[in-house]
Parts: structure tokens; C-alpha cells; sequence
């Protein structure tokens, strides 16, 4: 079965394009070593006791690869900027998913050629605080 790029947009305040690719990095999340001094002669040689507390050390990022018309917005105009990410993909006849995630913009790169689109990848932190 044929797979389409049709459909395949990202939004987020100032900017909207078709994205080409997207790569998704996981919060990186705390561990804790709790083991005490006398563990080793209680649990045996060497083990330890590692605890996840539940917290996030970093926040997950997006980052797009993307293509887009000139517009008076570019993404270097953007840095730290805060808003809604939406990604929108096809799903099966007719029907798209919608990922809507608060972000900030924290990095960007754009290629303007002289009669060309855009293209560009942009890095967004996601906001876990309503997680």
C-alpha cells in the first residue's frame, strides 16, 4: 500500500509548514541511588538500589524537519517562543491524528534558496506541566 505525504502539516504560533520528518526524544527521567552503606552486606556484593522518583530530569523535544512558503515570520524571529505544536497526519482513508502538545520553541535552522521553499528543522521543548 502507497504511503502519502499529503496531510502531513505542523502549526505552531507565527509558522506552519509540511513537515518531512519527525523525530521524538523521551523526557529523560530521575533515578535515584538510595542503596546504604550496610546494603552490601544485606542484598549481596555489588547490588544497588535504584529508585525512580517520578520526576523528569529534562523534557521531551520534537524536532521537525520541514518545508514551507516565504512568509515575514521566519523561525530565527521566534527563538523562546511559546505556544501550541500541532501535528497533523493522515490515518487511513479520510481520517488524520492530531497531536496538539504545549512547547517552546528552542532551536531552529532555515535554508532559503533563491526561488525555492524554505526548509528548515525546528526543536521544541515540550511543556510537561499539565502531564
Amino acid at each position: 500500500m502507497p504511503i502519502s505525504s499529503q496531510g502531513t502539516t505542523f502549526s505552531f504560533p507565527g509558522i506552519a509548514g509540511l513537515y518531512t520528518s519527525i523525530s521524538v526524544e523521551e523526557p529523560e527521567m530521575e533515578v535515584v541511588d538510595m542503596t546504604a552503606w550496610d546494603d552490601q552486606f544485606v542484598a549481596g556484593r555489588g547490588r544497588k538500589r535504584l529508585v525512580a522518583t517520578g520526576d523528569m530530569k529534562s523534557p521531551g523535544k520534537i524536532t521537525v524537519d520541514y518545508l514551507r512558503e516565504p512568509s515575514s515570520t521566519t523561525p530565527l524571529e521566534m527563538r523562546g517562543a511559546y505556544g501550541q505544536l500541532i501535528l497533523a497526519m493522515p490515518a487511513g482513508p479520510g481520517g488524520s491524528v492530531n497531536i496538539l502538545r504545549r512547547a517552546y520553541l528552542e532551536s531552529a535552522t532555515t535554508e532559503i534558496a533563491t526561488g525555492d521553499v524554505i526548509r528548515g528543522r525546528i526543536t521544541f521543548l515540550i511543556d510537561h506541566t499539565y502531564d
